[in-house]
């Protein structure tokens, strides 16, 4: 623009979300890949778009389906794929088998990683459906191929010649998970110079280069990692402490037979079979020897079943 800078540039970067309105209704966009062409002594870009129900792709990606829930309806399915994703199901037409009253049911299976983009595009070919994607309202409407309108579909292209710089956040990886191994060495992992203590690497710097990772999401992800740093810190107190105590029982008792059982309220709440012992043997009757735990630490003999109010296991 005259030599001077234009300001739109400010505002074109992969990850924000673009405002369309189209007969009086809103709808969105996310910038994806922006490209900048310099071409002799002029800049140009290019800017593509893709709709917001693209984040569905990596929605649900570790939603199966088998035996148990893959068999259903086209409304039931579609609400397990959508569960947990931020969208709703809207309108779901009622599909029917070739005798007009019967609704169709049919079955779906797959594995992992799948996504819900993906699932649902199965689905509606198991119906015979297409979804429109509300992005205002984060909302999906099945119809029928039989309600599609006419449709023309139409490709651009030119030669282009010159640099050309892509940025595309598609493919950003702001989560690793490092797997340490064993090695003649010992255990190779990150835990030593991983200053969060985590199975993870976090890394958001391209979203702070661009400008759209906030003070608000500094903010959130100090906190998470504070958070779930103490959470995974008292776990792993807890974890090494029952070990300890497992060892030291197995100290105490040695390899033989045993059927503890748990007290709660004067009664026998549970039990836990050691060693070869066996559920058959775990019935009590009156004339078994039994050692009782008390509260106090100390512990008493019986040969009934009149357990004392401190009880705590037998």
């Amino acid at each position: 623009m005259n030599g001077k800078r234009n300001f739109r540039w400010d505002f074109i970067r992969s990850g924000y979300l673009v405002r369309l309105e189209r007969d009086g209704r809103p709808d969105w966009f996310l910038l994806n890949a922006p490209k900048r062409v310099h071409k002799g002594m002029t800049v140009s870009a290019t800017v593509t778009c893709e709709h917001v129900c693209s984040l569905l792709n990596k929605k649900n990606l570790y939603l199966t389906f088998d035996d148990t829930n893959g068999i259903g309806t086209a409304q039931y399915l579609l609400e397990q794929v959508l569960s947990g994703t931020g969208w709703q199901l809207g309108f779901c037409e009622t599909f029917y088998e070739n005798d007009g009253a019967t609704e169709k049911v049919r079955s779906i299976s797959c594995d992992t990683r799948r996504g819900a983009y993906l699932l649902i595009s199965d689905i509606c070919k198991l119906f015979s459906a297409y979804p429109v994607y509300d992005g205002e309202t984060r909302t999906v409407n099945i119809y029928s191929l039989n309600r599609h309108e006419e449709m023309l579909e139409l490709n651009f292209f030119k030669n282009l010649t010159g640099v050309e710089r892509k940025e595309d956040a598609a493919d950003i990886v702001t989560r690793l998970y490092v797997e340490g191994e064993y090695t003649d060495g010992g255990y190779v992992g990150i835990d030593d110079v991983n200053p969060t203590g985590l199975p993870f690497l976090f890394d958001f710097d391209y979203f702070r280069v661009l400008g759209v990772f906030t003070e608000a999401h500094e903010q959130a992800l100090q906190d998470y990692l504070r958070d779930i740093a103490a959470a995974k810190a008292d776990s792993s107190s807890t974890a090494k402490e029952l070990i300890a105590l497992d060892s030291r029982l197995n100290e105490l008792w040695g390899p033989v037979d045993y059927i503890l059982y748990t007290m709660a309220d004067d009664e026998v709440a549970g039990y836990i079979c050691g060693g070869d012992a066996t559920e058959e043997q775990a019935e009590l009757a009156i004339g078994d020897e039994l050692t009782v735990l008390l509260a106090d630490g100390t512990h008493i003999t019986l040969y009934d079943l009149a357990f004392p109010d401190n009880a705590e296991y037998v």
